[in-house]
């Protein structure tokens, strides 16, 4: 595992030299912002356990009953991103995010801090995975699921160690509004009764074209950004835009294989 963060972590600081991305002097000593290797490593290892090592422990065991701990969490995350939402719209101005500005804007210190705490939910999300892997749900161990979270943990600490234009702040509040809904659904079902449950199955397909609406608007955006004259930081879009893509595929693929498997 040491040999392949290695290899990651040289890859991904040539890339930084090369397009002359500083760090931000303000989160270097934030915890986990050091150096990339300790968050190549715990990505590397959160794959390990959800994909190998889980699943082996798990082979001759029952499953958990999670029903009340996935409860609490689905709240968890919805109040995260409701409150994160606000501290946003706070600290940026979502007009002038939204569009393209030839102008650099560095985020303030409040909006940083926004950004390392929306990475921290992201690690939080990656315990989903686990809680799939103890309930012996492998089936939604998908490579979809994990390269998502993976990736998103990623760019989210990429953004905070560099201290990225504020434009990013507007594909964050993008990503909570949805997960807002997606959790809430969530909630509906392992709270609700069996007639409620029926009625919110017939709108789950339309969680996944909600997600695919919001990678679009991505996608849309961050091109925009890189192919006029805005002043935005090269490296950052090199890895998200094929990363949007790679993602919106795999959902496209899910929502196909789905829709069919339903009808």
């Amino acid at each position: 595992m040491d040999f392949l963060v290695s290899i990651i972590h040289g890859g991904y600081h040539k890339l930084a030299d090369i397009y002359g991305v500083p760090e931000d002097p303000r989160t270097s000593n934030w915890p986990l912002m050091a150096n990339s290797r300790t968050v190549l490593a715990m990505s590397v290892l959160y794959v390990l356990i959800v994909k190998f090592i889980g699943p082996a422990i798990m082979k001759n065991r029952k499953p958990f009953e999670l029903k009340q701990i996935i409860l609490i969490y689905n709240v968890i995350q919805i109040m995260s991103c409701v409150f994160l939402v606000y501290k946003y719209l706070h600290g940026t101005n979502l007009i002038t995010i939204a569009k393209c500005t030839p102008v650099r804007i560095r985020p303030n210190d409040n909006i940083l801090e926004c950004y390392w705490w929306t990475m921290n939910l992201k690690i939080f999300e990656l315990v989903e995975t686990v809680f799939f892997v103890m309930r012996k749900k492998q089936s939604q161990v998908s490579v979809l699921h994990v390269y998502h979270h993976t990736s998103t943990f990623l760019l989210l600490w990429m953004a905070t160690k560099y201290g990225a234009d504020q434009f990013v702040s507007f594909y964050i509040i993008l990503n909570c509004l949805v997960h807002i809904f997606m959790y809430t659904y969530y909630t509906g079902t392992a709270i609700g009764s069996l007639k409620l449950i029926k009625l919110l199955t017939i709108i789950k397909k339309y969680i996944t074209i909600i997600q695919m609406v919001q990678f679009t608007i991505i996608l849309l955006h961050a091109v925009q950004n890189v192919m006029t004259d805005c002043s935005v930081p090269k490296l950052f879009y090199i890895l998200l835009i094929p990363n949007v893509t790679i993602v919106f595929y795999m959902f496209i693929q899910f929502y196909k294989q789905s829709y069919k498997k339903n009808k």
